[in-house]
């Protein structure tokens, strides 16, 4: 053990900080959102009956659980979060010598994320139970799968087909996006072993067929038939299928996030793709007849999506949908680009995994085009492809130029972790700590008889759901024993807050006025 901890002790660390953040981040989460929903939902029969919405079962489950149970919601929040974590880790790891560098890389992942996906994704009960476990169970076959990529022959047997068999089916049952990956994913690599190794083995058709009996479990759900037939009960969803309203989610709802609020990971390409072409290129005769025409386009769409994230878009002269359409014909541009200078560069095993990696954006974004409504978190595996195809470029620049470890950079590395986790846990815990004061000072408020209740708003909404500011309260999108209620109104109820409240002015104002109004 003492042999284990002295050689692993960089990893360890990190972990060690995940966890901690993590655990924090747990504590921290207030129920928000759909959240509410399930705290209505009596018994856990009842996500197979009258509050059925859709076919995400084992992630309907766990949301449940983790929604009538605080303890329980912790235990699988820290246990999701580190098992995405370290799968994540383990990718980034197989392209490198470095494994304190795998999690450092994996701290961008935070560190680089658009504020939405925090809100959306990592604090939202509702939220990390689709999208972040879907993930790791990919990751954990993807993982298995990549001795394949190099030609190897994967460990094999009869039980680790049995294992991916249940993480198929299990997948398929998360987040329906990532059900259709799955089966992609799943017959590509029958496929890629077919062609590579002339031979299909149990696992890897245990998976695809776990993950075909997942789906059609999850898509027999009769809400799909009732969205694409007569219409949804919730009033909301609903499938497009005409051709004018395809171009037009692609222009305004799915080409502004795809790729574009991810510059920092696109200048992170930019750059290692020009190192490794003037490494490999610089005095060479046979330069590929492409290369510094594509090598150009991709340091130019860093500076696009720069300037897009950080001043105005490129419509204020032209129509929008004229500007978006030049858009989306120079994102295609930017994809050719990419996998035409990944074949250049890279060979065998990595250059495999890497257009995998950039083709899997498109895939994980592909079903959008024709769903009502869609969201940022429907982005975020999107965004997690893009993360794991730049680190995989970083991984190639550090191979290729033989980077050796500096001195002390694994001590800088883990003080970045630690003050990216520091600050990222005061906005979770200001948050937890607003909403609790709000609900004891709306109950002052309403004891006194107040005319006019003041509403404190969370300090940090881009990071969690505020269901008193962010959500329109007048909405009445949840149903119970026929009755329909808004999401204001069970949250006064779960929270023991008279009803009262809801006839009274409502004023909002922040922590700066309640302190300046309690200092008097």
């Amino acid at each position: 053990m003492v042999k284990f901890i002295s050689k692993h002790r960089s990893e360890l660390i990190f972990v060690l900080l995940f966890f901690i953040y993590f655990t924090i981040q747990a504590i921290c989460l207030v129920y928000t959102s759909d959240d509410i929903r399930w705290i209505a939902v009596p018994d856990i029969t009842g996500l197979f009956g009258e509050f059925r919405e859709n076919g995400r079962y084992f992630t309907n489950i766990l949301t449940w659980v983790c929604a009538h149970s605080i303890i329980m919601r912790d235990v699988i929040y820290v246990a999701s979060m580190m098992c995405f974590t370290v799968t994540f880790a383990k990718l980034t790891k197989q392209d490198h010598s470095f494994t304190w560098i795998a999690f450092l890389l994996t701290v961008l992942i935070f560190f680089f994320s658009p504020r939405p996906f925090f809100a959306h994704v990592f604090n939202w009960v509702s939220g990390f139970t689709n999208y972040i476990i879907s993930l790791a169970l990919l990751f954990s076959y993807f993982i298995y799968c990549s001795p394949i990529f190099a030609k190897k022959e994967p460990r094999g047997g009869v039980l680790w087909g049995i294992v991916f068999l249940i993480v198929g089916f299990l997948g398929a049952l998360c987040v329906e996006n990532i059900t259709i990956y799955n089966a992609v994913f799943g017959v590509f690599i029958i496929l890629f072993s077919l062609i590579t190794r002339k031979k299909i083995t149990t696992d890897n058709a245990a998976f695809l067929l776990g993950t075909v009996i997942g789906a059609a479990v999850m898509f027999s759900a009769g809400n799909y038939a009732e969205i694409a037939g007569e219409g949804d009960s919730l009033g909301f969803r609903s499938f497009e299928f005409a051709v004018d309203d395809i171009m037009a989610k692609i222009y305004l709802e799915i080409i502004p996030f795809y790729s574009r609020p991810f510059y920092y990971l696109h200048l992170l390409i930019s750059l290692s793709v020009s190192a490794l072409y003037i490494r490999k290129f610089r005095n060479s005769d046979k330069k590929p007849k492409y290369g510094a025409l594509c090598t150009g386009i991709i340091i130019f769409y860093f500076i696009f999506t720069f300037f897009c994230n950080n001043a105005n878009e490129v419509q204020i002269m032209s129509n929008a949908y004229k500007s978006r359409a030049l858009e989306v014909a120079f994102t295609f541009i930017y994809i050719l680009a990419l996998i035409y200078m990944c074949y250049v560069l890279m060979e065998g095993e990595r250059r495999a995994k890497a257009i995998v990696y950039i083709i899997s954006t498109l895939i994980v974004t592909g079903p959008f085009i024709v769903i009502n409504p869609i969201t940022r978190r429907c982005f975020f595996a999107d965004y997690i492809f893009w993360c794991l195809f730049t680190f995989r470029l970083v991984a190639e620049v550090i191979t290729v130029f033989g980077i050796t470890e500096p001195k002390n950079l694994r001590r800088a590395a883990a003080l970045f972790s630690c003050g990216v986790f520091c600050w990222l846990s005061y906005y979770h815990i200001a948050n937890k700590y607003v909403d609790v004061l709000r609900v004891k000072y709306i109950k002052e408020q309403l004891d006194t008889n107040q005319r006019h209740i003041d509403f404190i708003k969370l300090p940090y909404p881009n990071t969690t759901f505020d269901v008193l500011g962010d959500i329109d309260t007048e909405l009445d999108l949840i149903e119970i024993d026929g009755v329909r209620h808004r999401f204001d109104e069970l949250y006064y109820e779960q929270n023991g807050i008279d009803q009262s409240v809801r006839d009274r002015v409502r004023v909002e104002i922040n922590m700066i006025d309640y302190n300046t109004s309690h200092d008097e």
